[in-house]
């Protein structure tokens, strides 16, 4: 049975705004009219009691939410994207641990007491449903 696993985690970003200006006949002075870009996407982590390990996080480590959609002339808001849904078993502890520690090798033994102790506690996934 796997109880540990280090996988990365990341948000998709928000689209980029539009930059458009009316060009109309009856439109002397024009304006702006460019849109905002999309919502990027969220990750959830999600306690499930039907998911009994962390074995799945052997074969993909890496859980990236879509970026959102960029906006567009006459006002149109660039499309949002669905969140990430990550399915973990009850009990799972999720911790954060620095950037610069993210791709070291753990199997060494001073190198994982060192990511220990600069970790910090995110959630404990005590509850079936809880995100």
């Amino acid at each position: 049975m796997k109880d540990l696993a280090r996988i990365l985690v990341k948000a998709g970003s928000g689209g980029k705004g539009s930059v458009h200006f009316r060009h109309e006949k009856f439109a002397p002075k024009g304006g702006p009219d460019g849109g905002d870009g999309g919502k990027g996407g969220d990750v959830v982590l999600v306690a499930d009691e039907n998911v009994e390990s962390l074995v799945e996080f052997n074969f993909r480590k890496r859980f990236e939410a879509k970026n959102g959609e960029q906006g567009y002339g006459k006002k149109m808001h660039g499309k949002d994207m669905p969140e990430l849904v990550v399915r973990v078993p009850m009990g799972t502890v999720v911790w954060e641990i620095p950037p610069a520690l993210a791709d070291v090798d753990m199997r060494k033994r001073e190198v994982f007491e060192k990511v220990l102790a600069s970790r910090q506690m995110v959630m404990d996934m005590k509850e079936n449903g809880q995100r």
